[in-house]
């Protein structure tokens, strides 16, 4: 995502340190979650 407003950033679980969403792997993607807010 591209903005001049935005900021934040993404983690990826089961990524990089993160807890993984289930035990099992079920799917070959991980789920990314994003934190932003709006600057003005």
């Amino acid at each position: 995502m591209v903005s001049d407003t935005l900021v934040g950033g993404c983690v990826s679980a089961g990524v990089d340190g993160e807890p993984p969403v289930l035990d099992t792997v079920y799917l070959d993607h991980m789920p990314a979650v994003c934190e932003l807010t709006e600057e003005r």
